[in-house]
């Protein structure tokens, strides 16, 4: 094993001291050019060994400038210009940069390009001078083969191994004005090979989705004569009589517009935006939360106006297991959609990592709470459809362990959409036996927990001493949840409750005041009680069938 890693590793400083006297090479001929282009970085060469001296580009590269968004129509125009001024430089001293892509375009603190990283340049040997730099026949072109490059922008013939000249650098410059212009690669895969079939065998096709520049049919010329064809002898820019045509349209760039074509729902970029999902494509729109290990962003399916939340957790061992009780709720929920009316409704789950939920429009309740304190008569609604999902989940022997405003979601019309189920627990529904007058089974001995998942200003006390506990646990959130709705803070309980769970429920008088008058409210909040390390809310005496022992009293066998 030594052997071979050393052995690697002196293949890999073989292949880097190759690339760095490559460049040197390359930077020497630049630089002993009879003539100057600007838009090709300057060699420094006066520097020892084994360093490179270059211009320094102080705006970072291309694909810096990218990330921050696309280029306007004129900023286009002019970066398109100087890319492919730079590369007929390049071209007649006879080199083929085989390796453009905005990694490796640089730029100035004025934006301006300078086309650099020569480690994969070819010099070819017959010069190309200005009689013939407009032939486009293979005679007076000398020839090479080499797969160097990066997959994404490589052409046809170079994937398949074939002899080829400039025409590979200007399919690479096609490639870069798409994704200047769109901000996705025409062809795309995760799979190298599948990739390479892509680049080789699809068709290019204009896109139907709406783009932010207008379209001409100029425009679907220009970039279906830079990589529309996969035969370099159909393609105008196969040679550099193509970029002797293109500046004919003008100093800045012609009729180049902000457009490039791409197979629709099937070429985005992940690294853009985007992410594959089966056979269609989705676009992240723009990013909804970014906590602990997991991200939140609205999107949609390319074409489509339908938005959703996709959720994506980052994949380590802990993040993974809040996945897999998402997914595993998720699934169980799928079968029931027209019955969880305020539990959010799932879209789709793609490798157990990518979760897409209903998007809720009206953000959570942790965003009004953030802007206000609800009217009396919004907070009622609040508390009888959130008691509702609540109820539908256990029902459904879910138990939620983390219900808090954050995770209770506001539709447009501010409905309620209980979600977030990563800390969930499915209890046993072998368990469950039916009833046939209640609108939720009755448990079957205890069925219980023990866990300490959840937010610990809405945990029970039975929890925050990691003793068992079942549905009980939800309906403690859920009354924290109703004082934080009341009062616009959070319940803070006097004493220690990992301590003691006996603690004497807080209202102040204030509340008692308000909602005196409200006999609903009252019967929500009036008489809370703690029994057997738990709290048994009386909610559903109000707003749901019940059952009863002989005593009145609420059971929690036939409750939960």
């Amino acid at each position: 094993m030594a052997l071979r890693a050393k052995a690697q590793l002196h293949s890999a400083a073989e292949a880097s001291e190759r690339e760095r006297s490559n460049e040197i090479l390359v930077l020497q001929l630049i630089e002993s050019a009879s003539d100057v282009c600007e838009f090709v970085v300057t060699p420094k060469l006066k520097v020892e060994k084994p360093f490179i001296g270059l211009e320094f580009c102080v705006a970072g590269d291309l694909m810096r400038l990218l990330r921050r968004g696309r280029p306007g129509l004129g900023e286009l125009q002019r970066l398109a210009h100087e890319i492919a001024t730079g590369l007929a430089f390049l071209h007649q001293n006879n080199i083929v940069h085989e390796d453009l892509k905005p990694e490796n375009i640089g730029l100035t603190a004025d934006f301006h390009i300078r086309i650099l990283d020569f480690g994969l340049s070819v010099i070819v040997e017959t010069p190309l001078t200005h009689s013939n730099l407009s032939d486009h026949s293979e005679a007076t072109q000398s020839r090479i083969l080499c797969r160097h490059g990066t997959a994404p922008y490589a052409s046809p013939e170079k994937l398949m191994g074939e002899l080829h000249s400039f025409e590979v650098d200007w399919w690479s410059f096609g490639v870069t004005c798409f994704e200047m212009a769109y901000g996705m690669l025409p062809w795309w895969s995760q799979d190298e090979l599948e990739l390479c079939e892509k680049i080789c065998m699809e068709p290019l096709l204009i896109p139907h989705s709406p783009l932010p520049h207008e379209e001409t049919p100029e425009v679907d010329r220009f970039v279906h004569d830079l990589i529309g064809s996969k035969l370099p002898k159909e393609r105008t820019w196969s040679s550099n009589r193509g970029f002797l045509q293109y500046r004919r349209f003008g100093d800045a760039g012609g009729n180049i517009k902000d457009h490039c074509p791409c197979r629709s729902l099937k070429c985005l970029r992940e690294r853009r935006n985007s992410i594959r999902v089966g056979k269609k494509r989705v676009e992240k729109l723009e990013e909804i939360s970014n906590g602990s290990g997991c991200k939140v962003y609205k999107a949609r399916f390319y074409g489509s106006e339908e938005v959703f939340a996709l959720k994506i957790y980052e994949m380590s061992a802990r993040r993974r297991r809040e996945c897999k009780r998402e997914v595993s709720v998720l699934q169980k929920l799928a079968a029931y959609r027209t019955e969880s009316v305020f539990v959010v409704q799932p879209v789709f789950i793609h490798q157990q990592k990518l979760i897409a939920i209903e998007y809720c429009a009206g953000g959570d309740l942790a965003d009004l709470l953030a802007e206000r304190v609800p009217e009396l008569e919004e907070l009622r609604g609040f508390a009888l459809e959130i008691a509702c999902g609540l109820n539908f989940l256990h029902s459904r022997m879910i138990i939620h362990e983390d219900l808090k405003p954050a995770n209770i979601g506001l539709t447009a019309d501010h409905h309620i959409r209980i979600f977030d189920f990563g800390l969930s627990e499915i209890l046993d529904e072998q368990s469950v036996i039916p009833s046939e007058n209640a609108e939720k089974p009755c448990s079957k001995g205890m069925n219980e927990v023990i866990s300490r998942h959840g937010t610990t200003p809405y945990a029970c006390p039975e929890k925050l001493r990691m003793l068992p506990h079942g549905f009980e646990a939800d309906w403690w959130s859920y009354g924290v949840v109703m004082y934080e709705l009341l009062t616009g803070r959070i319940l803070e309980l006097a004493g220690n409750a990992a301590r003691d769970n006996k603690k004497a429920r807080i209202i102040p008088r204030h509340i008692q005041l308000a909602v005196r008058n409200d006999e609903e409210l009252n019967k929500l909040l009036g008489n809370v009680t703690i029994a057997s390390g738990g709290v048994l809310p009386n909610i559903h005496a109000v707003l749901m069938p019940s059952k009863k022992k002989a005593g009145g009293k609420v059971s929690a066998s036939q409750d939960y």
